[in-house]
């Protein structure tokens, strides 16, 4: 499940984390492992074989004809980063969990432009943390 990552400011989210309680966590089937060549800050799920995308439905397999699309006008084979055989994308999701695991918070829907605002992030981290606003 690859998730690009948001752009929130980490001086924002950093006094959200004080205890020893999880943080952000991001997760993709890439197998190209460009969070370690990037040094992204955040721990990543690798989900090489997209069970947990699959767990929560948060995928769908690319048509034939967008598979035709994609290799012909564009040259991008997601074989390359998915694994052999595997023409499949995740669904983009943001969701935010209370400690005990509920979602309280969150977001998901095919069209990659759609996304939980940054702001409605952190203020659902707030809430959860009784940070307030």
């Amino acid at each position: 499940m690859h998730v690009e990552k948001q752009t929130i400011p980490e001086n924002t989210l950093n006094p959200l984390f004080h205890d020893p309680a999880p943080g952000p966590l991001t997760g993709t089937p890439d197998l190209s492992h460009h969070h370690e060549k990037h040094a992204i800050p955040i721990d990543i799920l690798s989900d090489a074989t997209s069970e947990v995308i699959k767990k929560y439905r948060l995928w769908f397999e690319v048509p034939a004809e967008v598979k035709a699309l994609y290799l012909e006008k564009f040259g991008l084979n997601l074989e390359k980063y998915n694994g052999a055989g595997r023409w499949e994308l995740p669904v983009p999701a943001t969701y935010v969990l209370d400690r005990g695991g509920v979602v309280r918070a969150g977001e998901a829907d095919p069209d990659y432009t759609v996304r939980m605002e940054p702001s409605e992030i952190v203020a659902a981290i707030r809430a959860i943390s009784g940070a307030g606003g």
